[in-house]
C-alpha cells in the first residue's frame, strides 16, 4: 500500500486550519468568549487560594471530655496548712506514668456523715477541686468504676489523705456526703509526694473560709499578677454556615433596627449582632420533643455534657482552654478560660467568657435548641503592654464585705478570673485583668460591684440559702504567669 505523501498531509492541516480561521471570522464572538474564559481562570485562581488560607487559618478546638473536664484547683494540706499548686505539671506527671485511671470505686453508695467528713479534711492530704459538681462518668479518666449499677453521685472534690492507707474519697463538700475509694495498683502515693515536691518553690499559702454550705481558699498574703493584652480576631461568620444549615438554601436579611444580621431557613437561624460581635444559631421544632421538667430531670448529667459537646465542637475556635462550667436545666454553659482562669466580661458587655447552649430531647438523643457565643477569639499576646495588678488577699477580701455590710455566708462561691475590658479598640485589642468574682445563685459579681455597692444593694439584708452545684476555683498553671508574694511584687513577673 502507498504511504501517504508530505504533501498530502499538509493539504489536510491547510484545510482544517482554514476552517477554523473562517468559524473566528465569521463568528466575533466565539472570540471574545473565548478571552473571557481565560481571564475568568485567571481572576478565580486567587480566589480558591485565599479559602483554603482562611480555612486553614482559623482551626475548630475540637475540644474532647477529659479536656473540659480538669480539676480547676489542687490543693495540699501540709503539717496543718493549706497550699495551692499549680496543676499543669501534677496532672502531666500522673499522665505520663500511668495510662489508666488512677482511682478504683470501692462502691456506689454514698456516705452523708459530715463529722467523718470533717475529720478526713483534717488530716493532712492532697485535694483536686472541681469548677462544678460532677457526675462519676464525666470523670473517666481519672476514676474506674467496676461495678455494673451505674452511679449518678455527684462530687466536686477528691481528697486523697497522704497518711499510706492509699483510701480516695470522692466528696460532695456541698451536701457533706462521699464516696470510698482508692489509688489503683499502678500508682504509688509516692509518685503523687514527687510531683508536688517538683513545684514546692510555686506554692502558694491559702486559708480556709466558710461560704455558704461549703469553703473556700484564699491566699494567705497580697499577690500580684500582670493584666493581659491579646489582639483580637473574628471567626469569619461563614465557617458556621455548614454546621447550621448543613447544605440547604438559607435565605439572608439585612441588619434592622438593632443591627442584628440573621441567615435563615424555616427552622434554622443564624444571627449575627454587628455592634457586639455575638452570634446567636437558633433550631425550631416540634414543642413535643422538648421535654417538661419531670422529663429533663431523668436526663443525666452525663448524657446532657456528652451531647452538648457533641454540638458546640463545630463551633468552638476558642483554644486558650475551654471547659464545663455550670447547668441549668437544659441549658449548659462552657466558659472560656485562659491560663487556667475563667473569663468573664465587664458588666456593660455580653458574657464574652460563655458559649451558652440550650438542647432539646426526643428520648436520650439530644440536638441543638438555642446556642449563643461570641465570634471574638484573641490573637497576639502582647506581653509589653501588661501591667502588674494587685490581687486581694482573704483577709482582705474579709474587710471589704464588711465595709459593704456583707458577708462570707451570702455567698456561693469566691473564685479569681479575668475581667474582659470595655476598651476594645473598634474589637483590635482586649485588656484582660485578674479579679475576683463572687457567685450568688446564677449571678456572678466582680469585687469592684462589690466595693461601689452594686451586690450590697440587692443582698446586704438577706442570707443566701440556695447553694447550687458551686464553682470553687483559684488559678491553675497559668502558663508563663507567676503569681508572686506581694512583698515581691517589684521584681520582674515572668
Amino acid at each position: 500500500m502507498k504511504k501517504p505523501s508530505w504533501i498530502s498531509v499538509c493539504l489536510v492541516i491547510f484545510i482544517l486550519l482554514n476552517v477554523l480561521l473562517t468559524y473566528f471570522l465569521i463568528d466575533t464572538k466565539a472570540i471574545y468568549d473565548l478571552y473571557q474564559r481565560i481571564a475568568v481562570n485567571e481572576e478565580l485562581k486567587p480566589q480558591v487560594e485565599t479559602s483554603i488560607i482562611e480555612d486553614t487559618y482559623f482551626q475548630a478546638a475540637q475540644p474532647e471530655l477529659s479536656d473540659i473536664m480538669s480539676p480547676h484547683q489542687i490543693m495540699i494540706r501540709e503539717k496543718g496548712r493549706y497550699y495551692y499548686v499549680h496543676q499543669s505539671k501534677i496532672m502531666a506527671d500522673i499522665r505520663d506514668t500511668v495510662e489508666e485511671p488512677i482511682i478504683e470505686l470501692d462502691g456506689n453508695q454514698p456516705q452523708i456523715n459530715p463529722v467523718e467528713l470533717g475529720d478526713i479534711m483534717k488530716k493532712d492530704h492532697y485535694q483536686f477541686i472541681y469548677v462544678t459538681k460532677l457526675a462519676l462518668p464525666l470523670l473517666s479518666d481519672l476514676i474506674r468504676d467496676s461495678s455494673e449499677v451505674e452511679t449518678q453521685f455527684q462530687i466536686n472534690r477528691i481528697i486523697i489523705p497522704k497518711d499510706d492507707s492509699r483510701k480516695v474519697y470522692l466528696v460532695d463538700s456541698i451536701n457533706k456526703s462521699f464516696l470510698e475509694a482508692h489509688l489503683n495498683d499502678t500508682i504509688n502515693l509516692s509518685t503523687l509526694s514527687d510531683s508536688f515536691d517538683k513545684v514546692a518553690q510555686t506554692w502558694i499559702e491559702m486559708d480556709e473560709y466558710t461560704i455558704n454550705r461549703d469553703t473556700v481558699y484564699l491566699p494567705k498574703t497580697v499577690l500580684a499578677s500582670p493584666s493581659q493584652v491579646y489582639t483580637l480576631e473574628k471567626v469569619p461568620e461563614n465557617i458556621f454556615i455548614e454546621p447550621v444549615f448543613e447544605g440547604e438554601a438559607f435565605d439572608i436579611t439585612e441588619p434592622d433596627a438593632n443591627n442584628i444580621r440573621s441567615y435563615h431557613t424555616f427552622v434554622s437561624s443564624l444571627m449575627i449582632d454587628d455592634d457586639t460581635n455575638m452570634m446567636t444559631v437558633s433550631k425550631s421544632g416540634s414543642q413535643k420533643n422538648v421535654p417538661s421538667r419531670s422529663e429533663s430531670q431523668l436526663v443525666s448529667q452525663y448524657h446532657q455534657v456528652t451531647g452538648s459537646l457533641e454540638i458546640v465542637k463545630d463551633f468552638t475556635y476558642w483554644n486558650m482552654g475551654f471547659r464545663f462550667f455550670s447547668e441549668q436545666g437544659n441549658m449548659i454553659t462552657y466558659r472560656r478560660y485562659l491560663a487556667g482562669m475563667p473569663i468573664f466580661a465587664h458588666p456593660e458587655l455580653p458574657d464574652y467568657g460563655a458559649n451558652k447552649v440550650s438542647l432539646k430531647y426526643q428520648g436520650s438523643q439530644a440536638s441543638l435548641d438555642r446556642l449563643q457565643m461570641s465570634l471574638l477569639i484573641l490573637g497576639t499576646h502582647v506581653s509589653d503592654q501588661s501591667q502588674s495588678q494587685i490581687v486581694e488577699s482573704g483577709q482582705e477580701i474579709r474587710k471589704i464585705l464588711e465595709d459593704n455590710h456583707l458577708k462570707f455566708s451570702q455567698f456561693n462561691q469566691i473564685l479569681l478570673g479575668f475581667e474582659w475590658q470595655k476598651e476594645m479598640e473598634n474589637f483590635k485589642k482586649v485588656t484582660l485583668i485578674p479579679k475576683w468574682f463572687f457567685v450568688i445563685g446564677n449571678e456572678i459579681y466582680s469585687i469592684d460591684q462589690i466595693k461601689d455597692g452594686t451586690v450590697s444593694e440587692k443582698y446586704a439584708s438577706a442570707l443566701v440559702t440556695k447553694a447550687g452545684n458551686g464553682i470553687n476555683l483559684f488559678d491553675e498553671e497559668m502558663l508563663s504567669f507567676l503569681w508572686v508574694d506581694n512583698r515581691q511584687k517589684n521584681k520582674a513577673l515572668i
